[in-house]
């Protein structure tokens, strides 16, 4: 709790990997809305749904594949649930305004058809595999705002952003927002889930009941000491902050680059070492991706249809940044 820990998220809960934890967070909001309809006189059966949105990777597993929504070949032939989707209006892709006012739009009429069936709203706050897509605080304040009007949970997968990668431990801390539910994995060497005092207002909520959630292996012995184990190390070397520095850095190179290759390289953004940029189409980015791991054994990720994002470790030394961007430089 000393490193990532959030005291305004106290219920914590411990199972393997991130689909696991965001499973288990939907499990979470579903139990509590249900728990919220009978309380007040409704159908125990409504509280079913999830909005999220395009352009998501949220799992493969389960009720993610109903959330993920980016390469058609990891939920194709898997039967999904019909849940609403709202546009995703990422900062980079334009008229950003316009498409915030679009999807809250779309937000508002799925709460108004599907009267109290909606659980809540997941947001990865940066989307990774769908294009490292980054969202305003304004519009996810905003659906904060509607969670708490339709008495939904607002819930944000970080098993990507969170850990510190972001320059703070979890990206929500930079964007103004109050999660009910956090869904956490990777760097945290475990996944699982942090939970707010909302979860509280029903008195027997998962985290009261024993065995309502439960995962064999989860928390195990093994994890946990790794987990702390890395743990240390990023508190003892002041990785978090250190990584808010370098992706300074990281993103200084890259919009250099961008000024250097206006025809080729576009939309350079991060957030800490959380770092991607654009190029003109899927067989440029593919390319460039191929000659960094065959030429210069940098390994950089795709992302989107033509993003390439880049995913240092938080212990990154400088001088491996600047042979980073130096690589790509030269592979462009």
């Amino acid at each position: 709790t000393r490193v990532l820990g959030d005291p305004d998220l106290p219920h914590l809960f411990f199972v393997e990997g991130g689909a696991l934890a965001v499973e288990n967070a939907l499990k979470t909001a579903f139990d509590w809305k249900s728990r919220r309809n009978e309380a007040a006189g409704r159908s125990r059966d409504l509280g079913t749904q999830v909005m999220h949105l395009t352009r998501a990777f949220h799992g493969r597993s389960g009720y993610t594949l109903s959330l993920t929504n980016t390469e058609p070949g990891k939920t194709d032939r898997f039967p999904k649930f019909d849940w609403p989707r709202i546009e995703t209006p990422a900062v980079h892709l334009g008229n950003v305004v316009e498409a915030e006012a679009r999807a809250l739009a779309q937000a508002r009429a799925a709460f108004e058809a599907n009267p109290h069936d909606i659980a809540c709203f997941i947001a990865e706050p940066i989307q990774g595999e769908g294009g490292d897509n980054h969202l305003r605080p304004e519009f996810l304040q905003a659906m904060q705002a509607l969670c708490h009007e339709y008495d939904a949970l607002f819930v944000l997968d970080e098993v990507q952003t969170g850990g510190g990668t972001t320059g703070t431990p979890w990206a929500y801390q930079q964007l103004g927002l109050a999660p009910d539910i956090v869904a956490f994995a990777k760097k945290v060497q475990v996944g699982g889930i942090m939970a707010g005092r909302r979860v509280d207002l029903v008195p027997d909520n998962v985290f009261q009941v024993s065995g309502r959630i439960n995962s064999t292996w989860g928390g195990g012995l093994v994890d946990m000491v790794r987990s702390r184990g890395i743990l240390e190390i990023i508190e003892r070397d002041e990785l978090i902050p250190r990584a808010g520095r370098l992706g300074t850095r990281l993103l200084e190179g890259l919009a250099k680059l961008q000024a250097e290759h206006p025809e080729t390289v576009s939309s350079a953004r991060g957030r800490g070492l959380m770092a991607a940029f654009d190029l003109p189409d899927t067989g440029a980015r593919d390319a460039l991706v191929t000659r960094l791991r065959e030429r210069a054994g940098v390994l950089v990720l795709p992302c989107g249809q033509r993003s390439v994002r880049l995913r240092p470790a938080l212990n990154l030394a400088e001088e491996d940044l600047e042979r980073g961007l130096t690589a790509i430089g030269d592979s462009l």
